[in-house]
């Protein structure tokens, strides 16, 4: 009993049948909290049972649950997770809701409910900015880049490799990168991206692609995870063909 009061979630037991056995103060809060349906889930109430009544209304998410909680109780599996949405306009959330088994006999399941409406929110908000970001750098022709010198391993995204003519890849090294630059500027483009790596700070360097003739300039930072190790760089890199044609 303890153990269910120190669990900072809503949290109930139930039998194999779905009958509540116990709850903690939690549950009892967090269904006093909602409308009158949901405070009947209380010791001695039948969860499942609640869930079929749910799930004739129409409930996509008691059908869910309904059904992998079936699924469950056939396979002797661990358990089970399900995010779903609750109540409407300032009460709307969100809940993560986890099904485990309880080891030992009786078979016992152990259900806990956390909102997690902030994480959802902040979720959003990340898509948001992302999506901001991506019609900047489309807008600004350029695309932005990480260099893990320690692994080797250089990053660009979709809109750089579309920029340079690449095909993305995980495993891509300073080598593959360095292909996609004309090979007059190679040498001198290496020699500032290991010099950076040494120095850390700001840095920009300005190279021509192999594809149709194209001016790129990288601008970036050098962030040393600690004194003693080469920093990692990552930035942008702009397509500035149309300024460089101009200047000539």
């Amino acid at each position: 009993r303890m153990t269910m009061e120190a669990l900072p979630a809503e949290l109930c037991v139930l039998d194999e049948s779905g009958q509540i056995l116990a709850v903690n103060q939690y549950w009892t809060n967090g269904c006093a909290a909602q409308d009158a349906a949901r405070s009947m889930a209380s010791v001695g109430a039948n969860y499942l049972a609640l869930c079929r009544r749910d799930a004739a209304a129409g409930s996509r998410e008691a059908k869910q649950f309904l059904q992998h909680f079936r699924q469950l109780r056939r396979s002797g599996s661990a358990g089970f997770s399900l995010t779903y949405p609750t109540g409407e306009g300032p009460a709307h959330r969100w809940i993560l809701a986890k099904v485990a088994r309880i080891p030992g006999a009786p078979v016992r399941y152990s259900l806990t409910r956390v909102d997690i409406t902030e994480q959802k929110a902040a979720e959003r908000e990340l898509q948001r900015s992302e999506s901001r970001l991506t019609i900047a750098l489309q807008a600004s022709s350029s695309g932005l880049w990480e260099w893990d010198y320690s692994a080797d391993r250089i990053l660009l995204d979709p809109q750089l490799c579309d920029l340079l003519g690449v095909t993305p890849s995980p495993s891509m090294k300073l080598a593959d990168f360095l292909s996609s630059v004309r090979p007059e500027d190679r040498e001198a483009l290496s020699a500032q991206l290991h010099r950076a790596t040494e120095e850390g700070g700001a840095f920009s360097a300005e190279f021509r692609g192999t594809l149709e003739q194209r001016y790129y300039a990288l601008r970036g930072q050098g962030i040393a995870e600690s004194p003693d190790q080469p920093a990692r760089l990552l930035g942008i890199c702009l397509d500035v063909t149309q300024q460089r044609q101009l200047e000539q």
